[in-house]
C-alpha cells in the first residue's frame, strides 16, 4: 500500500527554490500595496484620527480597523493560494 505524502513533502517536491523566491518577489510588493491601499482608506476615512484632534475614539473606528485588516489579510491569502 503507497503511503500518502505529508503537504509539506508534496510542497517540496512540487516547488523548487527558484519558484519560491518568484512568489516571494511577487507577494511582497502586492502585500504592499494592499497594506498602502487600506492605510489611505482607513486616513481619508477618519482624517481627524490620522492628524490627532480625535478625543474619543468612535466605535465604527475601530469596526472599520477591523473590517480593513480582514480584507487585507483575505486578498493576501487569495494571492497566495490562486498562485497570481
Amino acid at each position: 500500500m503507497a503511503m500518502e505524502k505529508r503537504w509539506q513533502e508534496r510542497a517540496k517536491s512540487a516547488l523548487n527554490a527558484y519558484q519560491i523566491s518568484i512568489i516571494a518577489l511577487m507577494l511582497v510588493p502586492d502585500s504592499i500595496a494592499i497594506g498602502l491601499a487600506a492605510i489611505v482608506a482607513y486616513a481619508n476615512r477618519f482624517p481627524d484620527a490620522v492628524a490627532g484632534t480625535m478625543t474619543t475614539p468612535a466605535i465604527n473606528q475601530f469596526e472599520y480597523k477591523n473590517i480593513l485588516g480582514g480584507i487585507v489579510i483575505a486578498w493576501i491569502a487569495v494571492l497566495v493560494f490562486s498562485g497570481t
